[in-house]
């Protein structure tokens, strides 16, 4: 795999770089090959599958997010080189909001990356259902560019989060990256001072 970066980007973060994302490649294939272990061990929890957007999508057991309420939540870590740790998630179905909430707070979420357009009159706005245990207060919301919007909304009026949300990249499709690699990197630009900063992981 050999990308292009535009030459006014050289100075971002090196995970931008295509010798970056060659050896990402490189690295899942060696999991693939190495690792059966992980295709394995995934969680068969009743209880998870129950509470997840697609029950046939579960998180592998040896990175599992827990929650210290002993809730349940589909949702992994992911390592990176980097200092901080990702956490990925479905989005989350209304009735689940309130274990949504409890992770974000629990582990310190400020960022949240959404790779998906919402659908307004179809999908949960988790910015902006409030439950009889969470009080969420919709505060921004910003047209970064043709691509990408950023809200800002409240839980409990303590804990502020920050959400980008990457609207090119439909739910049940593939992204053409070749049209929106651009506005993709610059979901990084934005986040640039949390990598530099912060050591909670980031929501995608």
């Amino acid at each position: 795999l050999k990308l292009t970066i535009p030459s006014y980007r050289a100075q971002k973060p090196s995970f931008t770089s295509s010798k970056f994302i060659t050896k990402e490649f490189r690295l899942l294939s060696q999991i693939i090959d190495n690792d059966s272990l992980h295709i394995l061990h995934l969680s068969t929890n009743k209880e998870l599958i129950a509470r997840s957007r697609y029950s046939d999508i579960l998180p592998y057991k040896h990175n599992e997010v827990e929650l210290s309420t002993g809730n349940l939540i589909n949702a992994s870590y992911i390592q990176t080189p980097f200092i901080n740790s990702f956490i990925a998630t479905q989005y989350p179905i209304k009735a689940l909001n309130d274990f949504f909430y409890e992770m974000l707070i629990e582990k310190k979420i400020k960022y949240i990356v959404m790779l998906t357009n919402s659908d307004n009159t179809t999908s949960n706005e988790y910015w902006k259902n409030s439950t009889s245990h969470y009080s969420i207060k919709y505060t921004q919301k910003i047209h970064f560019n043709d691509s990408i919007i950023i809200r800002k909304f409240e839980i409990n009026n303590t804990v502020e989060i920050t959400q980008i949300n990457f609207i090119n990249w439909k739910d049940h499709s593939a992204l053409n990256i070749f049209d929106t690699y651009k506005s993709f990197l610059d979901i990084f630009h934005v986040i640039d001072d949390h990598f530099s900063k912060e050591k909670s992981p980031i929501l995608v």
